[in-house]
């Protein structure tokens, strides 16, 4: 007797394929199991022991899918083995023909190749010497000392063996870059003269003669910076895409150069610099700390000008004059009355003290203000009343000398806040609609501001230690025990569903992505056409 449905059923175990002996239910022949083997005609020996011929039936490698490594099949043509990554074509790693006398000898397709003229090709299909290679040749071991021949290839590729000489490679002639004098190999002169240089040139080296400029000299194979033709105090400047010499202004003009250094001299190798001196170029540092008297240096020239004159651009040049008539104009908050600058008369400083706006029209603007006082903002009457205190933690007070209880804003008096209070004062109870419509029961619109956060809150309700239980962000968010929801719907705990025996709703377009719970605790999600399983996404839902 088997259970089966809702009641017990009668089955005969006396087929041909189970029998029943001695209170035991088996496989009939040809089944043979024991030891976790199983035998097919045989007695096992082996974990699957078949006595007789295995058929495997024809499969495309396109209906095949999750197939675990080491699964074998039979295409039509080829039996192939799958090794976890890729199917290796078991056939063609064995087809080996030894019927035929003139066939050819295969190994893994044109891995390797025999053909019946005993050819052997590596990587090729038709090989056209005895030993033809598609790739690369490596020797390891190393050459016996005494071997003296040499291997040679020709232009399609044949490898032989060859007696060189080393008179067929080398010539005697000056012409050539290596030549043999006696048993010696040596660099020939190449029909070099007295200072060429060795160029590479047209791919091959050539010996070329060193040619200068006006700027550099050659001479003892020694390069130097030529000085023919120059008079002291030249200079070397880099004019017109090429370098060439100038002589330094003359007393005549307002930059003068007068016989000596404006820096004093010292050994370094560092801020380096040339000059010509007595019809050489000599190499001199400036010291920047100390100044000697003016030998060798730049300065300003005189222009003949006298004591307690200054230069003024003329429009062509600067020229010395007295220019004693400077005018002077004054504007945000600075006056000049004669000789005297100062501030405008809104503005005060006294000691300490700066004073802005004494008429009912003055103004105080200020883009950022830093300061490491206790209270660094504080406005106050003419009684010197506290009107305004802001402290160094961010809270106001309005009215208070410095008295904010904890608040981040007091007041002491009647305040009219036009859009939102602060987070403290919400959650002890004064509740902050946004909207003027009517209509629902309770409707809370997000007060409009200039880019606002994502995550700046719409709703959020508190519990009375202050900690977050519900927020609904301007971004869309919603977090329940969480005050910075992460998601449309961030839930710091775990969700309850309701149980249906039947679909909640009809399943359209409309409620596409609706989920809901069976009375079997499965989750269903509708498609946009009907309730599927959640863990597969196709099989109907059995509520």
């Amino acid at each position: 007797m088997v259970w089966s449905g809702n009641s017990f059923k009668s089955i005969n175990p006396s087929s041909t394929e189970i029998k029943f002996q001695n209170e035991k239910l088996y496989f009939a022949e040809p089944l043979f199991v024991s030891n976790n083997a199983l035998g097919i005609g045989v007695s096992p020996s082996e974990t699957l022991d078949v006595n007789g011929t295995i058929r495997m039936r024809t499969q495309a490698l396109s209906s095949l899918s999750n197939v675990s490594a080491g699964s074998l099949i039979f295409d039509g043509s080829n039996f192939l083995g799958w090794n976890g990554t890729h199917w290796k074509n078991l056939s063609a790693s064995s087809n080996i023909n030894t019927v035929e006398p003139d066939s050819y000898w295969i190994y893994d397709d044109v891995h390797l190749i025999a053909s019946p003229n005993h050819n052997v090709g590596i990587k090729i299909s038709n090989p056209q010497a005895t030993l033809d290679i598609n790739g690369n040749l490596r020797i390891r071991s190393t050459l016996n000392s005494g071997m003296s021949d040499f291997l040679t290839i020709n232009s399609f590729g044949d490898v032989g063996q060859h007696s060189l000489n080393i008179q067929d490679l080398i010539s005697n002639t000056v012409t050539t870059s290596i030549q043999l004098i006696g048993n010696q190999l040596i660099l020939s002169s190449m029909n070099a003269n007295e200072g060429d240089f060795l160029v590479y040139q047209n791919e091959q080296w050539r010996p070329i003669n060193l040619t200068t400029s006006a700027l550099l000299t050659y001479s003892d194979h020694h390069l130097d910076i030529s000085t023919a033709n120059l008079v002291n105090d030249s200079i070397l400047l880099f004019r017109n895409n090429q370098w060439d010499y100038f002589s330094l202004p003359t007393t005549n003009s307002n930059i003068v150069f007068n016989n000596g250094w404006a820096f004093s001299l010292e050994d370094s190798n560092t801020d380096d610099i040339f000059i010509v001196k007595n019809g050489e170029w000599v190499r001199k540092t400036l010291v920047s700390d100390q100044i000697l008297h003016a030998d060798n240096g730049l300065r300003l020239a005189s222009q003949n000008a006298v004591l307690g004159q200054q230069l003024t651009w003329n429009g062509d040049s600067w020229i010395p004059s007295n220019n004693s008539s400077i005018l002077f104009n004054g504007e945000n908050g600075v006056v000049v009355e004669g000789n005297t600058i100062k501030l405008a008369n809104n503005l005060a400083w006294t000691g300490s003290k700066f004073t802005i706006g004494t008429t009912s029209g003055a103004e105080f603007k200020i883009n950022r203000l830093t300061s490491t006082l206790s209270s660094p903002i504080q406005l106050v009457n003419a009684s010197n009343q506290t009107l305004l205190n802001v402290n160094n933690s961010g809270q106001l007070s309005i009215g208070y000398n410095g008295v904010h209880s904890g608040y981040s804003i007091a007041s002491n008096g009647v305040n009219l806040f036009a859009h939102s209070l602060s987070r403290y004062q919400s959650s002890v109870g004064t509740t902050n609609i946004g909207t003027a419509e009517f209509g629902p029961t309770l409707l809370i619109a997000s007060v409009p501001t200039a880019n606002p956060s994502p995550s700046r809150s719409i709703i959020e309700v508190l519990d009375v230690n202050g900690t977050s239980r519900f927020e609904v962000q301007d971004g869309g968010n919603v977090g329940i025990s969480t005050g910075s929801p992460q998601a449309t719907l961030d839930i710091n705990g775990f969700a309850k569903l309701k149980k249906y025996s039947s679909q909640p709703k009809s399943c359209t377009t409309e409620t596409d992505g609706a989920i809901a719970l069976t009375s079997s605790y499965r989750l269903c999600v509708c498609d946009s056409t009907k309730w599927v399983n959640s863990n597969d996404g196709i099989s109907l839902c059995e509520w």
